[in-house]
């Protein structure tokens, strides 16, 4: 009875654990869709320089262009997908001018689409049913 009910717990910790990486995942996949599409676009420089990486942030800018926001999505897809659960996610974004657009520089995105997009985050973690 001692055995089964270790094996029960083992099997419920690893679910928890399992859980709570796809609800992370699944917080920074909606951030991240959200912060790139919100983003303005001339030269697609800012939309393309959104990058997710795992464990420490990027602290440089790419020449990466994107405009439409697709490439971006699916590569910052990609590597969030790969987060283990003690990984931290980070969404950066270096170019030099991307404070200026979250201000409201450009007529094409409010000011504060940064902070949408994480409240985008918000909501999906709020709607997430993690665990049965």
């Amino acid at each position: 009875m001692v055995k089964s009910f270790a094996k029960r717990m083992r099997d419920r910790g690893i679910q928890v654990e399992i859980g709570t990486n796809l609800w992370k995942q699944n917080i920074a996949a909606a951030v991240s869709q959200a912060i790139i599409l919100g983003t303005p676009v001339d030269t697609g420089q800012a939309r393309g320089n959104w990058l997710a990486s795992l464990g420490s942030p990027i602290s440089t800018a790419s020449t990466r262009t994107d405009k439409s926001g697709g490439g971006t999505i699916a590569r910052n897809m990609g590597i969030i997908r790969a987060a283990t659960l003690n990984a931290p996610i980070y969404i950066t974004n270096n170019v030099g001018h991307i404070q200026r657009l979250n201000d409201g520089w450009s007529a094409q995105a409010p000011a504060g689409f940064v902070e949408s997009a994480i409240l985008a985050g918000e909501i999906t973690a709020k709607r997430m049913k993690v665990f049965k």
